[in-house]
């Protein structure tokens, strides 16, 4: 996720919460992002966020896939801050694993399926 943002004192942070639509109230994250100052009022901050749908011990089940949301909030060095939610979405697909037996079985003679 990145974002520009500007303010006639310059960026101090920026934060950023992603979850899912399904689950609303759900898995979420609430993490800080990394901004480089641009110029003087001018920074581009920006998140890469890593979710494994597979892995069950972080939360995420198969009711969350699907859409996804994101909710900004950026604060100035003069202490003003702008929130904005639903600004992205994204989707997270389903964990699924397909697995196959292709060795031959053994056949007697004169045997019937």
């Amino acid at each position: 996720m990145a974002i520009t943002a500007t303010d006639s004192s310059g960026i101090n942070a920026a934060y950023s919460d992603v979850w899912s639509r399904a689950t609303a109230s759900g898995f979420g994250y609430h993490d800080n992002l990394g901004c480089k100052a641009v110029n003087a009022t001018t920074a581009t901050c920006s998140m890469r966020y890593v979710m494994d749908p597979g892995y069950y011990g972080r939360g995420l089940e198969n009711v969350q896939a699907g859409a996804w949301q994101t909710y900004l909030e950026v604060s100035s060095k003069d202490h003003d801050v702008a929130t904005r939610n639903n600004q992205g979405q994204f989707f997270v697909k389903r964990y699924a694993k397909l697995t196959t037996d292709a060795s031959p079985e053994p056949v007697r003679r004169g045997a019937r399926p």
